[in-house]
């Protein structure tokens, strides 16, 4: 938690505020925190773990604009 959170495009996206977890352990899906347009606000999206790649941070494997458009994370 707390990791920032890049697109495939190099943006920076915001932060991980949750991980979510399988029965099993692993990490099913990371909620990250984004701003929204103009700063206002933010949003909370869910990215699923086959669209993320641990690197210096975390590096999900959308763009900017794809996980902007994601629904927001139901709490």
């Amino acid at each position: 938690m707390g990791m920032p959170v890049y697109s495939s495009d190099n943006k920076k996206l915001g932060q991980v505020v949750e991980v979510v977890k399988a029965p099993d352990g692993k990490t099913q899906s990371i909620q990250v925190d984004i701003g929204r347009v103009l700063g206002l606000g933010s949003k909370v999206v869910a990215i699923g773990a086959d669209k993320i790649e641990p690197l210096d941070g975390i590096k999900v494997l959308l763009s900017d604009a794809e996980v902007r458009s994601l629904p927001e994370a139901k709490k």
